[in-house]
């Protein structure tokens, strides 16, 4: 284990105006047409874009049966938000998150950035305790000209306020990874939180690394960040002041969850050697720790053995039940988990017409965990999974409406809505679209 410390970094938040509004009129739509509707119209700014686009709800009362780019029928999801990046524009992937003014409120933030060609423009996009747009997207920062490719991005609370983290380039100040992140300047993630909607951004710091996630445990108000170094470690830093951390060697993908008051659990797809002494399980893997892990030893214990370190996998954690849900996806096909610390692990087989592609997202639901992924044929499967590991018997393939799988779907994120549902949150390139799940 190691100590780290997230410093202060003097940054310039580039403020740019901003030239395209996309409207968005539709009503919001429940998967399986429970919830009633909402007339709706927002606004949404993007960079280097002319025109504006209209789209018209899917539905009516909740669902209606659609086709949207194959030849499955289901439920159609009417966007509450739909981003069309039009001509040399380019988005990159989203992260949503519950509570427009930090977890007490209601509504939800929507993280995401575009590009017209230089550098890529971040973004928090409100939401109103209806689910509807609440107000333009607010530009949080440009990122560096020597940033290569889309950030990522991560939006969570942070006490009553909002936390966001994305990638970027540049020289860090953190006195632990030093000057050079790897050779003076490299990969590091950019931090900051922000109040009500609308205020400007405060703590602002740099950590060297990248593929920031930000884990918010509702029992104790507590929010950590895990980040990938230059080395290939995964660390975690208390947020956003400076604290102590661990440092698990691994250079696979990993998911943080809330499981536990002061208690988080970061899933691997398959430790390294040596990660944590003594750890020895294959597959699916979980390590948890208390908070200010540095005084004590983490716990590796194995979750799915079978798990293919080539396949994808997603965990929403629930501290309440002191469960996680967490969906798989791999050669040997889609399936369902619950995880406990003392209950150990249900998994059941998620059946689907098409063939599930990912990318995969996880959600807490009021009784039990909801899964999104994505289809061969560009529709969505949706799944809910009570606590006891049971299938619920609703959900199955749904239609986004308006919202096109080619190019091909490059992210996920789901977050809780007020009235139990799930925000959905999903990018491509030339598309970001929000739309509301019901879940049972």
């Amino acid at each position: 284990m190691m100590a780290r410390a997230a410093s202060i970094l003097a940054l310039s938040l580039t403020l740019a105006g901003c030239c395209l509004t996309t409207q968005v009129t539709g009503q919001t739509a429940g998967a399986q047409g429970s919830g009633g509707s909402s007339s709706s119209t927002g606004s949404a700014a993007g960079p280097g874009t002319t025109g504006s686009t209209t789209a018209a709800a899917s539905s009516t009362g909740g669902s209606s049966s659609g086709t949207t780019g194959g030849s499955s029928t289901g439920p159609t999801l009417a966007p509450i938000l739909l981003l069309d990046a039009g001509e040399d524009v380019v988005f990159g992937p989203v992260s949503i998150v519950g509570g427009l003014n930090g977890p007490s409120s209601g509504g939800a933030r929507l993280a995401y950035s575009m590009s017209d060609g230089g550098p890529f423009n971040v973004y928090l996009q409100g939401f109103s305790d209806e689910a509807l747009p609440a107000g333009a997207p607010e530009l949080i920062a440009g990122t560096s000209p020597g940033l290569f490719g889309a950030p990522g991005v991560s939006v969570s609370n942070y006490g009553n306020e909002t936390a966001l983290c994305w990638d970027d380039n540049g020289v860090s100040t953190d006195p632990f990874g030093g000057q050079a992140c790897s050779t003076g300047i490299g990969p590091i993630v950019i931090c900051a939180t922000i109040a009500a909607q609308g205020a400007p951004p405060q703590n602002v710091f740099s950590d060297c690394g990248n593929s920031a996630q930000l884990i918010f445990n509702p029992a104790d108000g507590v929010t950590q960040l895990l980040v990938y170094n230059g080395d290939f470690q995964l660390t975690e830093a208390f947020f956003p002041s400076a604290g102590d951390a661990i440092t698990l060697n691994s250079s696979l993908p990993v998911v943080g969850v809330p499981v536990l008051s002061g208690l988080d659990e970061v899933f691997f797809g398959m430790p390294s050697s040596g990660m944590i002494p003594g750890c020895i399980s294959q597959g699916l893997t979980v390590v948890r720790h208390l908070y200010g892990g540095s005084t004590l030893q983490p716990i590796c214990s194995p979750v799915d053995a079978s798990f293919d370190p080539d396949g994808q996998f997603a965990v929403a954690g629930n501290p309440t039940v002191e469960l996680a849900g967490i969906l798989e996806l791999d050669g040997a096909g889609l399936r369902a988990s619950v995880w406990g610390i003392d209950a150990g692990i249900a998994t059941e087989p998620i059946p689907s017409a098409e063939a599930p592609t990912g990318p995969l997202a996880a959600g807490p639901c009021p009784n039990g965990f909801g899964y999104v992924t994505m289809t061969a044929d560009g529709s969505l499967l949706f799944t809910e999974q009570a606590f006891d590991g049971t299938l619920m018997p609703d959900g199955g393939l749904l239609q986004l409406g308006r919202f096109s799988s080619a190019p091909i779907t490059t992210s996920m994120a789901v977050a809780p809505s007020l009235d139990g549902g799930l925000f959905l949150a999903v990018s491509s390139p030339a598309q970001i679209g929000v739309y509301l799940i019901s879940c049972e």
